[in-house]
C-alpha cells in the first residue's frame, strides 16, 4: 500500500473555508490553550497513578526535505492560495500568502510535544471510537465524560491553532505495544486539478489531508520522529506541529 499524502475530494459538496470552527475557539489565546488542552489529554491518559505525568515542549528547526512527503503538502499549500485569490477572498489569502512563504523555506520551526507516564494514544489499529480515531480523525467527536477536559471534542484544534501551515503529525507508542504515525493537514477547499494529479475540472478537496497509507487514510505502523536526536523509546505520545507559530515570550506563555 502507498504511503504519502492524500486529499480527498469532497464529491462536489461543501466548501470548506479558512474559519473553521475549532481552531477559531483558540486564535486568541493559541499557546496557554494548547498547554491546557495536551496536558488534559496527557493526565487522562495516565498510566502508573502513583508517578506524575510528564510533559514536554521542544521547539527546534526542521529542514524541510525531512518532512514526510513534503513536496506534496507544499503544493496542496500553494494550490490553496491559488484558489482562494483567484475567489478574491482577502483573509485566506493573506494566510496562505505567509503559508506558503514557509513552506518554501529550506527550515521551518517544529515544536515536539511529547508525554510521558501515559498510556499512549489506544486504538491506532482499530477504525471507529479510540482515543486515536477520536483525536485524529473524528470532528465533534469525543470519548471522555462530562467531567473530563475536553468532553467536547474540540481540543484537538489547539495544536493546528498554532501552526502556520496547519499541519500537525501525531505519533505514538501504546501500552499495548503498538505504534502509530500520521499526519494530518487541514487546510481549506481547493482545486484538485491544481495538484497535477489528473482529476476533473471543478472538483475541490475537502481541505483535510491526511498522512499515512493512502487507500484508507491509515496510520503508518511506525512511531516515527520529526525531530533530530529524539526517538521515543518509552510508551507514550508525541505531536509535531509543523511551521510553529513562533512569538514572543510563548514558551513563557505555555
Amino acid at each position: 500500500m502507498s504511503i504519502g499524502w492524500n486529499f480527498p475530494s469532497n464529491n462536489y459538496g461543501m466548501v470548506y473555508g479558512i474559519g473553521e470552527a475549532g481552531i477559531e475557539t483558540f486564535k486568541g489565546t493559541p499557546y496557554k490553550s494548547l498547554a491546557r488542552e495536551i496536558c488534559q489529554n496527557s493526565l487522562d491518559a495516565k498510566r502508573t497513578k502513583d508517578k506524575p505525568v510528564l510533559v514536554e515542549f521542544s521547539l527546534t528547526q526542521l529542514d524541510t526535505d525531512k518532512v514526510p512527503g513534503f513536496l506534496i503538502l507544499r503544493k496542496a499549500i500553494e494550490s490553496c492560495l491559488y484558489f482562494w485569490r483567484k475567489q478574491k477572498n482577502e483573509k485566506t489569502v493573506n494566510f496562505f500568502q505567509k503559508a506558503v512563504g514557509i513552506a518554501r523555506q529550506e527550515k521551518i520551526p517544529l515544536l515536539r510535544v511529547s508525554d510521558f507516564n501515559t498510556t499512549g494514544l489506544l486504538g491506532s489499529n482499530q477504525e471507529f471510537n479510540t482515543p486515536w480515531q477520536n483525536l485524529v480523525k473524528a470532528s465533534g467527536v469525543s470519548d471522555k465524560d462530562g467531567s473530563s477536559g475536553g468532553s467536547f471534542g474540540i481540543g484537538k484544534s489547539a495544536p493546528f491553532a498554532c501552526s502556520d501551515l496547519r499541519t500537525v503529525f501525531y505519533a505514538t507508542q501504546d501500552k499495548d505495544g503498538v505504534k502509530a504515525t500520521q499526519g494530518i493537514a487541514r487546510l481549506v477547499s481547493f482545486a484538485l486539478e491544481d495538484m497535477g494529479m489528473g482529476q476533473s475540472e471543478g472538483n475541490l478537496s475537502m481541505g483535510i489531508g491526511y498522512y499515512g497509507k493512502m487507500g484508507q487514510n491509515q496510520a503508518v505502523q511506525e512511531c516515527c520522529s520529526l525531530e533530530k536526536g529524539f526517538q521515543r523509546e518509552e510508551v507514550g505520545t508525541d505531536v509535531f506541529i509543523l511551521g510553529f507559530t513562533e512569538k514572543p515570550e510563548w514558551d513563557t506563555e505555555i
